[in-house]
């Protein structure tokens, strides 16, 4: 019995890559050996759409099961050869007759796992999870306006002045696997937006003074 198990939602992109034919497994190959750090998942299907001549539907597929590949090495132990005959024989247990089990493919699988880890691809999945490891992930902001008039004179049915107000309003997720958007609103007035404009400012100098002093390393952001 193998000693790890496949994720349902990646058994069509084993099923996929199983009916490529040799080419097509090598040009899969020499993407991931193309590619450079930083590169998007995005990028990644569109390579595989335009080189592979395949559906955006199936890219897809084939990136999620060569990204559950990386997951698989970085939670195992054991050696490439050893993860790679684990899986062959995981894949065999699952029982799916669309998947072709033959030698080749495990030999495919083999070098997969091999490309797969010494990948930009794997240490740009590294940056990902370290970016989306946190807390209230920030999904969208937005400043409303708000005009209030003072009333006085007779009856206080006269505008005397006015008082403008600001609502900051940050839409968030508590973290990475949530489903869930959390609102928190905050009340402002013209300093507080002066001296929320001053902090942004001051951070921007400080990525650019840490990208200066950082050149020779790929600078990775999802945004």
């Amino acid at each position: 019995m193998a000693n790890i198990r496949i994720p349902e939602q990646v058994v069509k992109g084993f099923e996929l890559v199983s009916k490529l034919n040799d080419d097509q497994r090598l040009e899969i190959l020499n993407i991931l050996g193309r590619i450079q750090i930083g590169t998007t998942n995005k990028v990644l299907v569109d390579n595989f759409i335009e080189k592979l001549s395949m559906s955006k539907y199936d890219s897809r597929e084939i990136v999620s099961m060569i990204l559950s590949i990386l997951g698989l090495i970085e939670n195992s132990e054991n050696e490439v050869d050893v993860i790679a005959d684990d899986l062959f024989k995981a894949l065999g247990e699952i029982g799916n007759e669309n998947i072709t089990l033959d030698s080749e493919y495990k030999t495919f699988l083999n070098e997969l796992l091999k490309k797969s880890l010494n990948s930009p691809l794997s240490v740009t999945q590294k940056a990902f999870r370290l970016i989306h490891e946190r807390d209230n992930l920030l999904i969208k902001s937005k400043i409303i306006t708000d005009v209030r008039p003072v009333f006085g004179g007779n009856n206080n049915s006269e505008v005397k002045a006015t008082s403008i107000l600001f609502n900051l309003r940050l839409s968030y997720t508590p973290s990475q696997n949530s489903e869930s958007e959390s609102t928190i609103t905050f009340a402002l007035d013209e300093k507080d937006l002066l001296e929320l404009k001053d902090e942004i400012l001051r951070a921007e100098v400080k990525a650019k003074s840490i990208k200066e002093s950082f050149t020779e390393f790929t600078m990775i952001q999802t945004g």
